[in-house]
């Protein structure tokens, strides 16, 4: 009779394993995943560039695979083989050699039965390489894509500050200025020493215009140390803070047109919600006083979310973040606006410390780096406004500055390429 029972439960031990068995197996199915690359190096190798090595990465939530290719051709095609679930996504990192050198990307890749991985491009332009991972390259963006959106929950491809934390340190050891100089706009004052602009159509204020009066009182009160230009420099900080609605963002209450595009009265800028943070950093860091944290924490939001269908920051389908100064439907990408208004996540990341701050910094770094060809003016000492134009803009000289700040305060070589391609300056 014992011997009976102790079989019986044998039998039900086994048969509960085998039914968890097979469970696990059919809730995680896994399938064998075989996708091909397309490797294009031809504009290396005609400009006498030859790569030594390739290591493309594929990392998923538990595991790391990477592949080394040392015998490279001008153009191939590259099978990866991988185990993966039905659904889900794969971080991609490509790393390419050649003497000293190295250039890398990322992408993310969508799982689709349907498509191959993507493309991989090095480029070569104006003494420099530039290497874009293009995945799911079917997938394309609209604006409406990006109403009620966070930056945040997606993938995009980042350039990496070396010994930021350092650079950080020191930058909270100076007065913290704004990047570029600026004055106070003595002309356009009202009687509460706010800027009120004289536009064609009417009198508004901008925000954009607030912020610059600021840092031009900022500036002059640490060139005379007159108290009484640094309270004017909280006075347009707190106009700014009065300003901006609840979700932070500083709304323009005047229709505008950028390039055959509309912008309805309402519409918002990243160049003036990363100035406003900005503000909000200098005034914290001077005075301490929380009002100013709290309200850069709320603006800060902004600089990865847009509210509702006001939008000014998106990720396009090569994994790229753009600030956008004027939110066109054709993505227009000024990039002084996207410049300036980026200052302000160093700003905050340097009093915060907040990584999601420094992880859209370098977004935005990696997407200006890795597409500045857009804005050159090939074979002359020039640089367009924006991707509406390829005629020299009146903004030239002030790209000039904010790259050469760039390469300064981050020690990233690449701006200064990029200084030195706008400038038509060629390397021996």
């Amino acid at each position: 009779m014992k011997r009976s029972l102790n079989l019986v439960l044998i039998v039900f031990i086994l048969t509960i394993l085998f039914i968890g068995c097979d469970d696990k197996s059919t809730s995680a199915e896994h399938v064998k995943e075989v996708k091909t690359i397309n490797i294009q190096l031809d504009e290396l190798y005609s400009n006498n560039i030859e790569p030594d090595s390739l290591i493309i990465s594929l990392e998923f939530p538990n595991n790391t695979i990477n592949n080394t290719y040392r015998e490279l051709e001008s153009n191939m095609i590259i099978e990866l083989t991988f185990w993966m679930q039905l659904e889900g996504e794969i971080n991609i990192q490509a790393k390419l050699y050649w003497g000293d050198f190295e250039k890398v990307t990322y992408s993310k890749y969508r799982v689709n039965e349907d498509l191959n991985i993507g493309l991989l491009k090095a480029k070569y332009y104006h003494q420099n390489v530039t290497l874009k991972l293009d995945t799911n390259p079917l997938e394309s963006v609209e604006v409406s894509d990006f109403y009620n959106y966070d930056a945040l929950d997606h993938f995009f491809k980042e350039y990496q500050i070396e010994n930021v934390d350092l650079k950080a340190d020191q930058y909270l050891n100076t007065p913290m200025k704004f990047m570029m100089n600026h004055s106070i706009l003595t002309d356009l004052l009202n009687e509460d020493l706010i800027p009120v602009v004289h536009y064609s159509f009417g009198d508004y204020f901008n925000p954009i215009t607030t912020c610059n009066n600021a840092f031009g009182c900022y500036n002059e009160y640490l060139r005379t140390n007159d108290e009484e230009y640094l309270d004017w420099f909280y006075i347009n900080a707190d106009w700014l803070i009065n300003y901006k609605d609840e979700n932070g963002l500083l709304r323009y209450q005047f229709d505008w047109i950028h390039e055959n595009a509309n912008l309805q009265n309402g519409w918002t800028s990243a160049m003036a919600q990363g100035q406003t943070l900005a503000v909000m950093c200098m005034a914290y860091h001077n005075s301490a006083d929380n009002k100013y944290l709290q309200a850069a924490e709320v603006i800060f939001t902004t600089m990865h979310k847009n509210f509702g269908d006001s939008w000014n920051l998106f990720i396009d389908s090569e994994d790229y973040l753009w600030y956008e100064e004027y939110p066109n439907s054709d993505f227009c990408h000024v990039l002084n606006g996207k410049l300036f208004g980026m200052w302000g996540l160093w700003d905050y990341y340097c009093i915060t410390r907040d990584n999601d701050a420094l992880k859209l910094l370098q977004g935005g770094i990696a997407s200006v780096i890795d597409n500045y060809q857009i804005w050159d003016v090939d074979g002359q000492d020039g640089s367009s406004y924006c991707t509406h134009s390829d005629t020299i803009s009146d903004y030239h000289w002030i790209h000039k500055r904010q790259l050469a700040e760039y390469r300064d305060m981050f020690g990233i070589n690449d701006f200064d390429i990029i200084l030195k391609t706008f400038t038509n300056e060629r390397s021996n």
